[in-house]
């Protein structure tokens, strides 16, 4: 944010390879997203007004950092929301909304077919010689709704930890595990 408010351009180069060493246990998983979430809610409290103001953005630039920054701000308060409304539907019976409740069917039915449409671009995508196949796709789509839940209890933890002013960041701890190198799929087999 800051080199784009500064006028900096940011490029894409798709021959840079970067790999992250993901969280081993549950525990780490929860305060590394945790400190992710909190840290889009800090990033977005500093600069929503910066990037109103900032010369160097054109309208449309502005709009969609806006609207990323409002995102990580309200989302997980947001979607609890949806919460006592699906229940209230299914609870109350004297009165039934349909044209909510088809809504709501018709966006839970948009959700599931974006989530199939994207793991099967990216079974379509994957290199040749990837360990990935259709059972991992299928075990993807079938916890994705697992994961995103969880994911916004983990943000909403994040949200009433940045309300109370908890500046605890807790770095992601690792094993002393070895792990399997990734196969990237360098050319010529050496290593970078």
């Amino acid at each position: 944010m800051r080199g784009l408010l500064r006028g900096y351009r940011l490029v894409h180069d798709p021959t840079i390879v970067t790999t992250e060493l993901a969280p081993t246990s549950l525990r780490g998983l929860w305060l590394q997203r945790q400190r992710w979430s909190q840290g889009w809610l800090e990033v977005a409290g500093i600069y929503i007004e910066r990037v109103w103001r900032c010369p160097y953005l054109d309208s449309v630039q502005k709009t969609y950092w806006l609207l990323m920054l409002l995102f990580s701000q309200c989302f997980y308060p947001l979607v609890w929301q949806v919460v006592p409304m699906v229940l209230s539907t299914h609870i109350s019976l004297f009165y039934r909304d349909l044209k909510f409740e088809n809504l709501n069917l018709l966006m839970m039915g948009l959700l599931i077919i974006s989530t199939v449409l994207q793991v099967a671009l990216a079974m379509g995508l994957r290199p040749l010689d990837s360990n990935y196949s259709r059972r991992h796709g299928l075990l993807y789509c079938l916890l994705s709704p697992v994961y995103f839940w969880f994911k916004v209890v983990i943000g909403m933890a994040a949200f009433y930890n940045h309300l109370c002013g908890s500046r605890v960041w807790h770095v992601t701890a690792r094993t002393r595990h070895s792990t399997q190198p990734l196969a990237l799929g360098l050319e010529d087999g050496h290593e970078p």
